[in-house]
């Protein structure tokens, strides 16, 4: 006896959009891999990724960025205060400034915000503790106050793939009664387009890539894209589900 999932298609939870983006972004990058197999091989080498998760990447951005700003900031606040004569460490701490800004700002702009404003602060104390000493350093403490606000309150700029998931969740609109997906060790049963047609039965050989999320998957066939969260499961044993669609050679893990 053959096991048999169903879904049932609800209006999608706004809340699963970075996740969506994310698969999106999966699918993409599989199917360009497909397409450009020596351009990403080298690509990869030049990362040093090998085709793995960014994640670790994104870690050794963030420890690199996190190093020079300390760095930076190390060398400025001499710098700053004895300019004439320490012109060259200035230069040398500005320069490793800017290079953790940008590396933060890119992987990790809520910590950069954080750091900024502490280091902003205590800039700012010192300089007014102290005015004929550290009166400098009033400069260096309002830029790091700048930044560190325009970090924490300034709005990530939304990548394609964002707006790719919004679009997608905008034109999923499920209404009336409830129509559900099934799932079989063959493919996808779908609901009829158009009453009184038969159900569309999509084999899991025309899929292109079917993507698995914490909480969704994403189903890629003929410029058709199927959104199925987890929660919406109804019937069948997750795992045994999760086991069948991740022998598909069209899976890809998020």
């Amino acid at each position: 006896m053959q096991t048999e999932f169903r879904f049932e298609l609800t209006p999608p939870d706004p809340a699963l959009l970075p996740q969506i983006s994310r698969a999106l972004q999966a699918y993409t990058d599989r199917a360009s891999r497909a397409r450009y197999p020596r351009l990403w091989a080298l690509t990869d080498r030049l990362n040093g990724s090998g085709g793995r998760s960014r994640e670790p990447l994104r870690f050794w951005r963030i420890c690199g960025g996190l190093v020079n700003w300390l760095v930076g900031l190390f060398l400025l606040v001499p710098g700053v205060l004895a300019l004439g004569q320490l012109f060259a460490l200035f230069l040398i701490g500005a320069a490793a400034f800017v290079l953790g800004n940008v590396a933060l700002w890119r992987a990790a702009r809520r910590l950069l915000g954080i750091l900024s404003l502490a280091a902003g602060a205590l800039c700012l104390l010192g300089a007014a503790a102290s005015p004929g000493q550290l009166g400098r350093l009033a400069f260096l403490g309002a830029l790091c106050l700048a930044l560190g606000l325009g970090a924490i309150l300034g709005r990530a700029k939304q990548s394609r793939f964002d707006r790719s998931a919004q679009k997608l969740l905008d034109s999923l609109d499920w209404t009336g009664e409830k129509p559900c997906v099934q799932i079989t060790e063959q493919g996808l049963t779908l609901p009829p387009l158009e009453e009184g047609e038969p159900p569309r039965q999509v084999p899991f050989g025309e899929i292109v890539c079917l993507v698995g999320g914490p909480e969704l998957y994403l189903v890629i066939w003929a410029d058709q894209v199927l959104l199925l969260p987890k929660r919406n499961l109804s019937q069948g044993n997750a795992a045994q589900l999760e086991k069948l669609l991740s022998r598909q050679p069209c899976w890809v893990e998020i």
